[in-house]
């Protein structure tokens, strides 16, 4: 039975998380391999909505609320992702004006129309996931920090530390964007009176950091240690299969013609306006080498970049334009602009139309339950993982996410009966621990992903069942 996911396969965490601290009513998250921005933003989003419910009499307590979001769990996921997209057309609105800054109110538009195409960006603001919201923020705070230059207002840099530290609230990585703050305060003709806005700025940083993402540094030792085993999964563990070449990634984020002219670009600032370009490119080549280092490397790593490619690519396009005249300046830009977007923008159309479809997992799950009798074994992928057929929650699953107690309250509320309940046995990676000549159930879930063998692999083993 294969199937293929379409969706991000950890976008159902964090709103499972937000969902499980709501219920626990504290803020202390279950793991800090990543920080808490987004798993608090969604955290209140549901107080909120809880708390309406309550007032027009949708919920009774807490108990209802956690039975609709088990058995409609979409309007939950919607709304989280409704928060991506909003933020993803942020980043587009800082991305022109960080253009307009750089290069003039001609490139800012274009600035916007590059990163407005440009698939990873797309993809990303698609799925309830860290990255949307914190490159907003980073964004924001290149944008701030090259104000600052401009107008050496101390408000401006104070705000780009403060942005700095919400995008890393959001992600660890980002920490590099607060690397922009001393390029855009030491760089000015004002340096050394740059200092106190600086030290400032950097406070300011830390300070919203440590309120968005508290359990950092109040449990800084399980911090470390969650966040060591997040990075050796991706620099340290021997991998599954090999990285993408970083230059397939960029071409899939944002198209190599982009990448060219983003290079014309960055030429052009060096040379125009080497202050801003250095504030610019100053956290973003350290991210890059880092990126460039990880044996593992998912397409998404490089959406920090996407902003700043946009920008520099109008930067290429304008100062192209700007060393010609006339009908021939007009065309060739014109061109230039058409061969840029048409690659990126035709991937984005074509995720729309592949989202569009249903999301395999729930018809795999219609097929068991319209073949497979209550009660019988069925051999899948693993427990709790996103691999598995989407099947009508029972109590056994709701344990799982959120304890047994949940789930005793939901039983005897009236949910949860009827379900389909099977006997599952995992065959995990590999399927070594199964003997496939006697198998302990007569019906096996596969799930193939080309872009995730570990979670979406048949075992060689299988194979011969």
């Amino acid at each position: 039975m294969p199937k293929h996911l379409h969706l991000h396969p950890d976008q159902e965490q964090v709103p499972r998380a937000a969902m499980q601290m709501l219920l626990a009513a504290d803020w202390r998250p279950s793991h800090l391999g990543n920080p808490t921005g987004l798993v608090y933003t969604l955290r209140l989003a549901y107080t909120v909505a809880y708390r309406a419910g309550r007032a027009f009499g949708a919920f009774q307590d807490k108990v209802d609320l956690l039975a609709a979001f088990v058995e409609r769990p979409f309007p939950f996921y919607l709304l989280s992702r409704a928060w991506s997209c909003l933020t993803g057309v942020v980043t587009v609105v800082l991305t022109a004006c960080l253009g307009a800054q750089l290069f003039g109110g001609a490139a800012g538009l274009l600035s916007g129309l590059f990163a407005a195409v440009s698939f990873l960006h797309v993809r990303e603001s698609h799925y309830t996931w860290f990255d949307a919201p914190a490159v907003a923020c980073a964004t924001g705070a290149f944008l701030a920090a090259i104000a600052y230059r401009t107008r050496g207002n101390m408000r401006s840099l104070i705000v780009a530390g403060m942005l700095a530290g919400l995008a890393t609230a959001h992600r660890y990585q980002f920490a590099v964007v607060f690397l922009t703050l001393p390029a855009a305060a030491l760089t000015t003709f004002a340096a050394r009176r740059s200092l106190l806005p600086l030290a400032a700025a950097v406070a300011a940083g830390v300070g919203v950091f440590a309120m968005v993402s508290p359990y950092t540094f109040l449990e800084l030792s399980r911090a470390w240690r969650d966040l060591r085993t997040q990075l050796a999964v991706s620099y340290w563990r021997p991998q599954p299969a090999e990285a993408l070449p970083f230059g397939t990634v960029l071409g899939v984020a944002v198209g190599i013609p982009m990448c060219g002219l983003a290079l014309i670009g960055v030429a052009a600032a060096l040379a125009e306006r080497p202050g801003d370009a250095v504030a610019l490119l100053s956290p973003l080549v350290p991210y890059t080498a880092s990126v460039l280092l990880a044996p593992r490397l998912f397409a998404r790593y490089a959406v920090l970049l996407v902003p700043a490619i946009a920008v520099f690519a109008a930067g290429g396009v304008w100062s192209l334009f700007t060393r010609m005249r006339g009908w021939p300046a007009r065309l060739t830009s014109g061109l230039l602009v058409l061969v840029a977007i048409a690659d990126p923008f035709s991937r984005s159309v074509m995720f729309d139309r592949v989202l569009a479809r249903e999301d395999t997992r729930w018809s795999a799950g219609r097929w068991i339950l319209g073949h497979v009798p209550d009660g019988d074994g069925l051999i899948r992928p693993g427990s709790g993982w996103y691999s598995n057929p989407e099947l009508p929650p029972t109590a056994g699953d709701v344990a799982f996410d959120f304890g047994g107690s949940w789930a005793e309250r939901l039983v005897a509320r009236g949910h949860l009966r009827g379900a389909h309940s099977y006997r599952m046995v995992d065959y995990g990676l590999d399927g070594n621990g199964i003997d496939w000549a006697r198998p302990p159930a007569r019906w096996v879930v596969t799930s193939e992903h080309p872009g995730l063998p570990v979670f979406g692999l048949v075992p060689p083993e299988m194979t011969r069942f």
